[in-house]
């Protein structure tokens, strides 16, 4: 189905493939809403779903309310980005921009521009790429994901978050448990240019939590390629740069700028062996 109302335009379908297509102008592309009851029908409905962008240009309308009980390109078991390219996209609001609910994000020869921006009070920018909070904390456990996954491969993505980071986990309130919830791993392979850039958490992998506790093994990278290697966060704004990361491998292939503002030193992303 897809709908317009008060400028917001949307399409929601539990399997969607939108091909060879450019669309202008979309709020949300989604197959559950975030808020919705997880009964039975809410997750039969979740794992038979899918979202497949292919060879297509989707541009977002200009800074998209995402408080309309859902993201912009999210909640479905798997979604697919590829040969595709996906701009003006800059929501202004605590649910994702790009994930939400999903087991498997995967981004293939694709360029995405993605914003996660929120300026008023109280913690509430989601990951430009991954999960939000109230995916993470209180639905993929209902929906029994264990081990969801962000794969990128040979594509060019420039994401920027406020509060989370900007492609991995959400910012977390000082209350929440990480006791259960699942780890998501994040891959980037092939000839990858990624700039990530958050302001209060890691750019890329684990966040901060609202007291500065780092997530311990919620989160795991891999940059696959043949030689290891060191990604340097570096500060913007003044703010203090976190230091230095040893990954499996940095190729010369692939191209990382990953930056922080304000992260605590202890808040850290944990590397996964090659």
């Amino acid at each position: 189905t897809s709908g317009y109302s008060n400028e917001y335009q949307y399409i929601e379908a539990q399997k969607l493939t939108i091909e060879d297509s450019t669309i202008q102008g979309i709020a949300s592309i989604y197959s559950v809403e975030t808020y919705g009851s997880v009964d039975e029908t809410y997750q039969e409905t979740f794992a038979g779903s899918a979202i497949t962008i292919r060879n297509s240009v989707i541009t977002y309308g200009d800074e998209v309310n995402s408080s309309y009980d859902t993201g912009m390109l999210c909640n479905s078991r798997n979604i697919t980005i590829e040969d595709s390219t996906i701009t003006g996209a800059a929501a202004v609001w605590n649910t994702a921009c790009i994930g939400g609910i999903f087991e498997t994000l995967t981004i293939r020869d694709s360029e995405v521009y993605i914003e996660s921006e929120y300026t008023g009070s109280g913690n509430w920018t989601a990951p430009a790429i991954g999960p939000d909070r109230d995916a993470y904390v209180n639905y993929m456990g209902k929906l029994n994901i264990t081990a969801p996954s962000i794969t990128i491969a040979d594509s060019v993505v420039q994401a920027v978050s406020r509060h989370s980071a900007a492609i991995g986990l959400p910012y977390l309130h000082s209350s929440d448990s990480t006791t259960n919830l699942p780890q998501l791993s994040i891959t980037i392979k092939g000839s990858s240019n990624i700039t990530a850039t958050s302001v209060y958490s890691p750019a890329i992998g684990g966040s901060s939590k609202a007291d500065k506790i780092q997530d311990d093994g919620l989160v795991a990278a891999e940059i696959v390629a043949d030689n290891p290697g060191i990604i340097s966060w570096e500060p913007v704004d003044g703010g203090e740069s976190p230091g230095e990361l040893s990954l499996a491998a940095a190729p010369a292939s692939s191209s990382l700028n990953t930056f922080a503002a304000d992260s605590a030193p202890d808040v850290s992303l944990m590397a996964a062996s090659a």
